[in-house]
């Protein structure tokens, strides 16, 4: 291992991929400030290696180091690797329970974009709906572990805020005769 890790660009994207699971080909080559193509072999020799593995999350493939999570982990990150995804977990961290429409004002997006990534969630069981009348209710499944993600990569995931802020709640004007 300390042969192949002798390269200063090599040693760089490892401990880059060590330090944020679940980062994809671009995010690494643009933080280890190195060509794309450097970057893919070096990421394709420390995976023969079995320094690293690889995930396929839809058209990207996510990167960890190999001894460091495990499934359920790799799941979240790559998930909590997109913005409203990320952003659903935060806000169910904050309010343990709650409805379609809650989510979208909590996180800024339309109820289609939401439905999109709160199916996408449930499927890979990071989520549950509830029944509820009248709306449904959102939880995750495993809280303490969404917790334990999103604060320890906090850094390296990305903005958490709303990805619009929440539209001005009309105020009654007194209009005088």
């Amino acid at each position: 291992m300390s042969e192949l890790l002798s390269l200063a660009s090599r040693k760089r994207i490892y401990e880059h991929v060590e330090a944020h699971g679940g980062a994809h080909l671009r995010e690494i080559g643009r933080k280890c400030d190195v060509p794309l193509g450097t970057a893919l072999y070096h990421l394709d020799r420390l995976e023969a290696e079995g320094l690293i593995t690889v995930r396929r999350d839809g058209r990207y493939k996510r990167y960890f180091a190999a001894n460091g999570l495990g499934r359920r982990e790799k799941d979240l990150l790559s998930a909590f690797r997109h913005a409203v995804p990320r952003r659903i977990g935060a806000a169910l961290l904050e309010r343990p329970s709650l409805t379609q429409r809650e989510l979208c004002e909590a996180i800024g997006v339309s109820r289609s974009t939401l439905s999109f990534h709160v199916n996408s969630l449930i499927d890979k069981g990071i989520l549950r709906r509830e029944p509820a009348r009248p709306e449904n209710k959102y939880v995750l499944d495993d809280v303490e572990l969404t917790r334990a993600i999103l604060t320890k990569y906090r850094d390296s995931l990305g903005d958490f805020a709303p990805l619009r802020p929440p539209a001005p709640q009309s105020v009654p004007v007194a209009v005088e005769a």
